[in-house]
């Protein structure tokens, strides 16, 4: 209980001492705060507790490094599932344009082989038109003969009137 006592008295003493002389340095006095180290500019207390700060600033940075890691885990799992969306994009679009120059191909060859049947019956009318004529011809050539009674040379002129 005295302990206590005598603690009570002492903070109450500290803290008339830490108020400030008069209003113009309203601010605070310069007791409460330590000095200033050169190389990190942070105030110094005197206290144990910077070194717990220093710890705690330790593990915040720590934890930040490690969120900056899954953030940037996350892009790049990202662009690779971009890429591979790209990949399989690519890989339709060339399917695609072989399957349209392979129907452009049987197209060409269905109308190549059109055109071949066409040229095939035109001749094969043509060879059927001729053979047909040389039998008129022919059967003319007889008609003639048989008229004339096998007499005298039936001329190329006279077939072909």
């Amino acid at each position: 209980m005295q302990l206590r006592n005598q603690i009570a008295r002492s903070s109450v003493a500290m803290k008339s001492y830490a108020r400030p002389a008069t209003p113009s340095s309203g601010r605070g006095s310069g007791v409460s705060k330590g000095p200033v180290s050169a190389g990190t500019r942070k105030r110094y207390d005197g206290n144990e507790d910077n070194t717990i700060m220093d710890e705690t600033d330790a593990e915040i940075a720590a934890e930040i490094k490690e969120m900056k890691e899954e953030v940037m885990g996350r892009f790049n799992n990202q662009d690779r599932l971009i890429e591979c969306g790209r990949e399989k994009l690519k890989q339709k679009l060339q399917e695609r344009r072989m399957a349209a120059m392979a129907a452009k191909e049987n197209t060409e060859k269905t109308r190549a082989q059109a055109i071949l049947c066409r040229e095939e019956a035109v001749e094969n009318n043509v060879d059927k038109t001729k053979m047909d004529m040389q039998r008129k011809l022919r059967s003319r050539i007889e008609e003639k003969m048989q008229n004339r009674g096998e007499s005298a040379p039936v001329t190329d002129e006279e077939v072909i009137t």
